[in-house]
């Protein structure tokens, strides 16, 4: 039997090559067109990318990318993937520092993805333990066994460890009065309301922690009772906190104080503010009283 070979004309070859690069470059497209933004462990505020300060306590950013679409599946071959980290929301592509690469392998094993990457916090700044207060960007590209490559949209991440009002101790509270009656609670039954002073750096989403101290003042704020409350600060000034009725009525008539932290979103917490004192006198005062008698002073004797 005589084999039979099919002859393309030149028309067809052309046609079989164009075939071929479109299907080769299909997998990096449709790539490209699905590949999600990475994810990153304790954003505090998914719309601006601002980072729990606590991760700057920590070793690492976690970081978890998702199975991308068009994942490699010819055995033995690989998708590399890199994690790239810049200074600043929307920076060059120059300005991408490398601070992570693996592979992916086929076959790929059940509960690879999402796939979960630590990346050192020293790897993000070099010679420095972490990165400094700032925006940030996160991408990844990932590198096909035909080499193409496709990068991720951006993340903006924010790093900020610094409290409000900085490292300065707040200032006082100033209250409604400077003493505690219970005329002044009947007269003001929404409670006893305090002003906090204005601070430079306000920013949305900062909250203050405010207290109603008795007795011997704690020297380490370990020692404070709970707080009477934990409210937004909602302006850039004029701020007010109120005490309501039910927590300070049942005081004991001596000195009180009252103090406050604040927050920021990051939660950096700052210094406890300086201590305003004020005096409580509730209980009930004696009625019924005699008028005093002062005695008649003896005649002089000569």
């Amino acid at each position: 039997m005589i084999g039979s070979k099919t002859i393309l004309t030149p028309e067809q070859s052309k046609t079989a090559r164009i075939a071929y690069r479109l299907a080769r470059s299909q997998r990096g497209m449709d790539l490209k067109a699905e590949l999600a933004v990475a994810q990153v462990a304790n954003i505090v505020d998914p719309t601006d990318g601002t980072l729990n300060k606590d991760v700057l306590l920590g070793t690492s950013l976690d970081v978890t990318l998702a199975q991308w679409a068009q994942l490699v599946t010819d055995d033995g071959q690989s998708d590399t993937f890199f994690i790239d980290w810049a200074v600043g929301e929307v920076p060059a592509d120059d300005g991408f520092v490398e601070v992570f690469t693996d592979t992916v392998t086929a076959p790929v094993a059940a509960g690879t993805f999402p796939k979960l990457i630590n990346i050192p916090l020293t790897a993000l700044t070099s010679g420095f333990p972490k990165p400094a207060d700032g925006v940030y960007s996160l991408r990844y590209r990932i590198r096909q066994p035909n080499d193409q490559e496709t990068v991720s949209p951006l993340l903006k991440l924010i790093v900020d460890t610094t409290p409000p009002g900085g490292q300065s101790e707040p200032g006082s509270m100033v209250l409604a009065t400077a003493q505690l009656t219970q005329e002044f609670l009947d007269n003001n039954l929404g409670g006893l309301v305090g002003t906090l002073p204005d601070y430079g750096d306000w920013k949305a989403g900062d909250k203050v922690a405010f207290y109603w101290v008795s007795g011997v003042l704690p020297v380490d704020p370990v020692g404070l009772p709970s707080p009477i409350g934990f409210v937004g600060v909602d302006n850039a000034t004029n701020n007010t906190v109120t005490f309501p009725v039910s927590a300070i009525e049942g005081s004991k008539d001596e000195a009180y104080y009252v103090a406050y932290f604040l927050f920021d979103k990051a939660t950096n917490r700052s210094r406890l503010s300086a201590y305003t004192r004020i005096d409580v006198a509730l209980g009930l005062l004696p009625d019924n009283l005699k008028d005093p008698v002062v005695p008649l002073a003896l005649p002089m004797r000569v």
